[in-house]
């Protein structure tokens, strides 16, 4: 494998995710072996899988998630998340602030175009 293709294969989202999967199963005592019976895959795939080369498919990552009592998205790297889309937060934030002004003006448009309100009469005795 050259440099720049090894490199490449480093940073892949690939090789993160697998890295995250070797992670967790060093955390819980598990080789390679134990996952490929987990998985129902060979030995050898699981290789692949652990260098980056074959990609974890959903499948794989549920029922790793579940043996690891944690949730899929905790294999994947989180600069790969804010790669992806940047600042969800903030997107999310000015959206429920625009969304609450526009209330409040449309909630004060309604109190102007209602007029003086009812007249109370009051009888004189």
């Amino acid at each position: 494998m050259s440099t720049v293709t090894h490199l490449h294969a480093a940073n892949s989202l690939s090789a993160r995710v697998a890295a995250e999967v070797r992670a967790q199963a060093g955390r819980h005592g598990l080789k390679q072996v134990d996952l490929a019976e987990l998985l129902g895959l060979t030995p050898g795939q699981v290789s692949g899988r652990y260098r980056g080369r074959i990609p974890f498919t959903l499948r794989d990552l549920d029922i790793l998630a579940k043996r690891f009592g944690i949730e899929p998205a905790a294999f994947m790297p989180t600069c790969a998340i804010r790669d992806s889309n940047p600042e969800p937060a903030d997107s999310v934030s000015a959206s429920i602030v625009n969304m609450a002004g526009w209330r409040r003006r449309v909630a004060d448009r309604r109190k102007s175009n209602r007029g003086p309100g009812p007249r109370k009469i009051v009888l004189s005795s």
